[in-house]
Parts: structure tokens; sequence; C-alpha cells
């Protein structure tokens, strides 16, 4: 059992007063906006976007038009990051991925419009619409392609301390499972899994995506799903970002795990043929 007096006074990680974890915190702060407020922030966005292009030629028109241009490429952001969890892909608000995309695109409408000083209209507005397509490219490629490439990355390593003429020692890697919702890509792990057939499981973190790290029922599928991982010589595991997990809900989650979790901890693997591995769990 995990005693509560030493979760709550635990000093916070180190990496949490870093500049990450504080710039995850705040693209992550729109998810708990109300729609209005970040629709509102959008069309100032693209007002903004559009009013650098008025300076050069004084023609309101063409700021107008910029504007509406990257107001539709944001509808489109937003369908499609609606979309996402009917295609079981991601199931996070959209609102925080959102602005995390609106803000680049307004940058690359205001750099656009600037060069506009310098460069003919005509190739100005060729440039401003490639880069806005370049990024509805990326998003298609990060919602469509990317998360259906889930790979097994296979490393060999020698030690001189290793017994000769043993088995070499299996270990399988997982980390930054981001789990939202129970999906394909966890069912793809568990795939990994049977047909390696690891002496040792080792999970590095990031349970839970950021903007699920507090939803009850995110926590009762990692739970369960956690429960499934199983391997001869066990199953270990350490904490992630501390933005992400959270150690006063995490770490209470391994309680009734089959799943050693070592918090600056180490464990010894022994194994009857006289070959042994020490952990380190950070």
């Amino acid at each position: 059992m995990i005693d509560s007096k030493l979760i709550h006074s635990e000093p916070r990680d180190r990496l949490a007063r870093g500049r990450l974890h504080k710039v995850m915190v705040a693209l992550n702060e729109p998810m708990y906006w109300p729609t209005w407020q970040v629709a509102i922030l959008a069309l100032l966005l693209c007002f903004f976007g559009g009013l650098i292009w008025y300076f050069p030629a004084k023609e309101w028109q063409t700021a107008v038009g910029v504007s509406l241009v990257l107001a539709l490429f944001f509808l489109g952001d937003v369908v499609t990051l609606s979309l996402l969890p009917l295609r079981r892909v991601s199931f996070g608000p959209w609102k925080a991925q959102f602005l995390s995309l609106a803000l680049p695109r307004t940058l690359a409408a205001v750099a656009a419009g600037l060069l506009s000083f310098w460069l003919a209209e005509t190739w100005v507005r060729a440039l401003f619409l490639v880069s806005q397509l370049a990024g509805t490219l990326l998003l298609v490629w990060a919602t469509h392609v990317e998360p259906a490439t889930l790979m097994l990355t296979q490393l060999e390593a020698a030690s001189q301390d290793m017994p000769q003429g043993v088995k070499p020692i299996r270990l399988l890697h997982i980390s930054d499972l981001h789990i939202e919702r129970l999906s394909r890509r966890e069912d793809a792990v568990l795939t990994y899994i049977e047909e390696t057939q690891p002496d040792a499981i080792l999970i590095t973190g990031d349970y839970l995506n950021l903007s699920y790290n507090r939803d009850p029922e995110a926590y009762r599928q990692v739970h369960d799903y956690l429960s499934q991982l199983a391997a001869p010589q066990g199953v270990y595991a350490v904490l992630g970002t501390p933005t992400v997990d959270l150690w006063e809900l995490i770490a209470p989650l391994f309680v009734d795990l089959p799943v050693t979790l070592l918090r600056d901890e180490w464990q010894e693997i022994c194994w009857p043929d006289g070959r042994r591995l020490t952990l380190l769990g950070l």
C-alpha cells in the first residue's frame, strides 16, 4: 500500500520547474475554455493575420480576403480534430489542439504579409496559400497516417559481464502510451508482446494523455490495460513527464497491478542459468 502522507509530502519533480513543463501547461489551458472564447480568439487571429496585408498596398480587399482564407483553414482544422473520436484515433478536446495549430498559421500569414513590402503580390499570395496548405497536409498526416504507423525497433547491446554461452536477455520497452480511451494502437502493442515473447517489459511513463490525466474513465482503462501486460521476469515501470503523470494520481494506480513501479529504486532480476540484470528506476 502507498502511504497517502508520503504522496502529498513528496517534493515536485525538477522537470516541473522547466520550460517544457510550463509550455505544455500553457498550450493545454484552452481545453478548459468555453467554445465562444476560443471562437473569439480565432476571429482575432484571423483579423490580425489579414491586417498586416493592408499596409503594403493600402487595400482592405486584400486584408479581408486573407482573413477569410485563414478562417476557412481554421474551420477545416476544427472539423478534422472534431472527427477524430469517431475514427477512434484521438479522444481529447479539440480546443487546445486547434489553437496550437492556429498560432503558427497566423504567424505564417503575418510573415507573408510582411514580405509584401519587398516581393511581388502574386508571389506573396502564392507563398501564403502554400504555407497554409502545408499546414493542412501536416494535420492530415498527423491524424490519418502517423497514428497507424506503430513500429517495433530492435536493438542489440553486448556486455562482458554476461556469462558465456547463455541466451540473450530480451527486454521490451514501451513508452508514451498517452491513453485517452483504448484504441487499435494499444491492441497493436499487445500483439507485439505476444510476438516478441520478452523476458521482461519496461514501461517509461506518460500513461495518460495530458487532456485526460484527471479523467476517471481514462484511469480505469489504463488500469485494465496495464493488468494485461505480463512477462516471465516481470513488468517494471517508472513515472513519466510530471505534467502528464500526476504522481499523486498515477502512483496509486499501481497498488493492485502486476507491475513493479520503481521510484528512485533498483531491482535485480535473476535467471537460473546465471544471468542477472539490475534495473534502476528514476
